[in-house]
């Protein structure tokens, strides 16, 4: 799975247990290697911290329409363009980072705001627009979901867990020189 660069502290810790155990005991756990991924950090609404729903700073895949402009409509965006007509600096505006990503144009977009033929308003409610088109399957997906076919994927998925932890443990117990479990 891939993870952000933020992740590689705790990635490296977990690759030198796994290190250490392999050449203490045998080759049991594989190791673990850094999949970063290829989407940049993008700023929470704020313009300030990443996104976090515990700050607010969030635009919500699953949310309603209306509440998804409400967040991108209250984003920050180039606080060096007090003016409407006044030239824009893409690479410093927030909003512009997320047209970045949610848009094959954005250059097209930047180059607008450059111009100063296109105003912060209008590129949120574009965006907007944008974000409630592309994060309509899965708002549609999540509200089919029910209580029951929740409870059954997770079911599933844990008896799954449990079937390759069971596994894993039989191994780890037979290379540390543990009696085995008894399955349960």
């Amino acid at each position: 799975m891939p993870v952000g660069k933020d992740q590689l502290a705790h990635l490296e810790l977990v690759r030198e247990v796994t290190r250490k155990f392999n050449r203490t005991y045998s080759h049991v756990f594989p190791e673990p290697r850094a999949l970063l991924t290829e989407t940049p950090l993008i700023k929470g609404t704020d313009g300030k911290q990443r996104m976090s729903k515990t700050v607010g700073n969030i635009v919500g895949v699953t949310d309603d329409p209306e509440v998804i402009r409400k967040q991108v409509m209250g984003m920050v965006t180039d606080v060096k363009r007090p003016r409407r007509t006044d030239p824009g600096h893409p690479r410093s505006c927030n909003v512009c980072a997320y047209f970045k990503l949610f848009f094959d144009d954005w250059e097209h977009y930047w180059d607008l705001c450059r111009k100063a033929e296109i105003g912060c308003f209008d590129k949120k409610k574009i965006l907007a627009e944008r974000l409630i088109e592309v994060f309509r399957p899965y708002r549609e997906a999540r509200a089919e979901l029910t209580p029951d076919a929740v409870n059954r994927i997770l079911d599933s998925g844990s008896e799954k867990a449990r079937d390759v932890a069971r596994l894993t443990l039989r191994e780890t117990r037979q290379a540390v020189g543990l009696p085995p479990y008894l399955d349960r």
